[in-house]
């Protein structure tokens, strides 16, 4: 019994170990003002994630990231923003955010000439633990 006690121990601890590396991105999307998207995501330091989502309006957006860690141990993450018409990708901007895990960050490009949005990207990276078992 004592053997498989030590056994789950152990195993929990390198499972705990593993997920060292996932951060939950907490995000808000700001087109014009307006709050248009709202997504968190789970991802590996060093992956990229994508999140597409419809807004009430029927436009179809996509924030891109790609989160890695720093000698500072501060998060870094590279972000691209766009919209998706007829199928296709249309970047509207990329930004690099650099902030401490559980600390919110945002960003804002003004519009600029020519161009009729502005584009604000609200972030706060947690680094993702998973909820122990109840019971052995």
């Amino acid at each position: 019994m004592k053997f498989l006690l030590s056994l789950l121990v152990l195993f929990g601890l390198n499972c705990f170990a593993a997920t060292k590396d996932i951060v939950t991105i907490d995000m808000a999307l700001k087109i014009d003002g307006k709050l248009v998207s709202k997504p968190n995501v789970k991802v590996l330091f060093g992956q990229t994630a994508t999140v597409e989502q419809t807004t009430n309006t029927g436009d179809r957006t996509f924030i891109e990231v790609l989160p890695t860690r720093n000698a500072k141990n501060e998060v870094v993450m590279k972000f691209k923003v766009g919209k998706i018409v007829s199928g296709k990708r249309e970047i509207l901007s990329t930004h690099q955010i650099i902030t401490l895990l559980d600390q919110q960050a945002e960003v804002t490009q003004e519009a600029k000439q020519g161009s009729s949005q502005s584009i604000s990207l609200e972030v706060t990276p947690h680094l993702w633990v998973p909820a122990l078992p109840a019971k052995f």
